[in-house]
């Protein structure tokens, strides 16, 4: 899976941990200006997950630290059929052939 923040403008490319992933490159906070612990680094969480395309989902990224809008998350997964019909196989009623 390849995950990416689109901030600004600007791609980053996202770690992905627990709860929330942190941007490679971004050293401060665009929205607040604070500046997390090195190690840490500015996390984004995502909220309203949707289906972009054959392959791709997206959501709108946040700012952990203070809650603000930032931009555009995108998660390019695997998929054979497309993400409409592996949601639909996975969370649709069950058939019988």
């Amino acid at each position: 899976m390849k995950l990416t923040v689109t901030i600004d403008g600007a791609e980053y490319t996202l770690d992905p941990e627990a709860e929330s992933a942190r941007v490679r490159g971004l050293d401060v906070c665009p929205r607040c200006g604070r500046k997390p612990h090195p190690e840490q680094g500015v996390h984004v969480q995502g909220r309203g997950r949707r289906i972009a395309d054959h392959d791709v989902y997206e959501a709108d990224g946040y700012a952990y630290c203070c809650g603000a809008a930032l931009g555009l998350i995108r998660a390019r997964v695997s998929t054979i059929f497309g993400l409409e019909e592996d949601e639909r196989v996975l969370y649709g009623r069950a058939r019988v052939y």
